[in-house]
């Protein structure tokens, strides 16, 4: 955020954080030292989770959401529970003019988030979804560098990602419930498909999938599936039960009329068919997070998880409600998941 923004922001603003897991741990230690937050309350339903907030961070615990409607009138809302929790959450946030931020997958179902997006568009308030990868430095350059046209178009683009976030089969946890919004395809793949519908605009349909269970008994660990463009085609390939990884790790492979990209979350390389004004035929270049990334207010994770929040904060502030990763572009996430469903139950019931 630039001096000029606050100057001129009118008020500091108050926000609450729904569900204390992993991300909403992390949104509350970036959110708690912005400039322009001057308070911030929690929703979380473990008694000795909320209770070691309070006396530790000096941090106002609710027990549900409605407490917390009923007792604090918040500027902005930030939805960090398990997936199936969303759409009630935050539809009680928009349609009292709340400003929201939806960690992804949007909601269960694309009626559900195509709901979502009229509410936000009814209230004019600003909503956005946890899509990071929109604000890691890296993606954005190669989605610039597509749009430039100094490669053509692209013809094909793959997305890989790996993790060991799920080695093991385990009854724990909202992530190995089918009902709860868990497995492979909403979790983890779904910012692959993100990723692809930034760089590329969302597919015209699903041509073939897979979902398989690894490890796990209620969900899918992996995610195979090729999607179909007007000009070009894509392929996803998912797998959180990979333990040669240490973290995710994602890996972009393009093709083009005029050469090729490689990418991952810190660095992308380039080889040109011809020469251009930016660099030779025949040879590859290389560009590093470290040789374009700005530094960041407060690194936790990565320097996109700030910037996402940042940008939360500054649309907020500016009242900008055409945000990076909208809930629009989002809906278009969940459309692409229920295709992936349909067409790997299609295909296996043949």
């Amino acid at each position: 955020m630039d001096d000029a923004t606050f100057k001129s922001a009118p008020q500091l603003l108050r926000g609450a954080i729904v569900g204390l897991g992993r991300m909403g741990l992390t949104h509350l230690a970036i959110l708690r030292g912005h400039p322009l937050v001057a308070s911030l309350a929690v929703v979380e339903t473990s008694a000795c989770f909320a209770k070691a907030v309070e006396k530790n961070l000096e941090i106002p615990c609710y027990r549900n959401i409605d407490d917390l409607l009923g007792s604090a009138s918040p500027d902005f809302l930030i939805v960090a529970t398990p997936t199936q929790t969303h759409y009630t959450i935050a539809m009680l946030a928009l349609e009292r003019g709340i400003h929201t931020f939806i960690e992804k997958p949007l909601s269960m179902s694309a009626a559900e988030s195509a709901a979502l997006v009229q509410a936000a568009k009814a209230q004019g308030v600003v909503a956005q979804v946890g899509y990071v990868n929109r604000f890691n430095e890296i993606f954005a350059a190669v989605r610039s560098l597509l749009r430039s046209g100094e490669l053509g178009r692209p013809t094909h683009i793959s997305c890989e990602i790996r993790s060991p976030m799920v080695v093991r089969n385990s009854a724990h946890g909202w992530r190995s419930r089918k009902g709860d919004g868990g497995g492979c395809l909403g979790d983890i793949a779904s910012h692959g498909i993100d990723l692809l519908n930034f760089l590329a605009g969302p597919p015209l349909g699903v041509l073939g999938a897979s979902l398989q269970s690894l490890v796990s008994e209620d969900v899918e660990d992996r995610v195979d599936a090729l999607l179909a463009y007007k000009d070009l085609t894509a392929t996803l390939h998912v797998n959180w039960s990979d333990p040669s990884c240490r973290k995710p790790a994602y890996r972009l492979n393009i093709e083009t009329q005029k050469g090729r990209i490689v990418a991952d979350q810190h660095a992308y390389k380039v080889f040109r068919t011809s020469v251009t004004a930016n660099g030779h035929a025949g040879d590859w270049s290389t560009v590093y997070i470290t040789d374009i990334a700005a530094p960041v207010r407060m690194y936790v994770r990565g320097n996109e998880f700030t910037r996402q929040l940042d940008s939360f904060i500054d649309s907020i502030v500016r009242r900008h409600t055409n945000t990076v990763s909208d809930l629009a572009s989002a809906a278009e996430v969940d459309k692409v998941i229920e295709q992936i469903r349909t067409t790997e139950e299609r295909t296996r019931l043949q």
